[in-house]
């Protein structure tokens, strides 16, 4: 039996229905550091929950990346708008998924892996705070 193919935004949606955890936005810049490279490529968060972010980005960084391998270990540093203040977040990350949008707009699928425990509570407080009714 021969699989399906799918295009990019099939998949894109195949893997938002099979997230964990609820998304709020967030359009923060992001630094993403491969420990095989000197030095970090920039991108923008565009969606965030309690494991993870997704990350929308040009062909040129989204090939540099996949070019380290996805699953690959990867550092995400970004600022969250905390109580009027910009809190810092690094964390390390496993690439998910890569998929080209549209044009030259790519969006990663990442799995946080590891963060310092504060970091976390902060993250969960953000999302939470960001849920709740206005």
């Amino acid at each position: 039996m021969k699989d399906k193919e799918f295009t990019e935004n099939e998949m894109l949606r195949k893997l938002e229905h099979k997230r964990s955890y609820p998304r709020v936005v967030l359009d923060s810049p992001v630094s993403l550091k491969l420990s095989r490279f000197s030095r970090a490529v920039e991108a923008t968060a565009y969606d965030i929950s309690f494991e993870g972010l997704r990350i929308h980005c040009d062909r040129k960084t989204a090939e540099r990346i996949k070019d380290g391998g996805e699953n690959s270990s990867i550092e995400v540093t970004f600022k969250l708008p905390f109580e009027d203040k910009q809190e810092a977040i690094r964390a390390r990350c496993a690439i998910m998924y890569i998929l080209q949008l549209i044009d030259d707009t790519h969006a990663m699928g990442i799995k946080i892996t590891d963060i310092d425990a504060k970091k976390q509570m902060d993250l969960n407080k953000f999302i939470e705070t960001s849920m709740e009714p206005q």
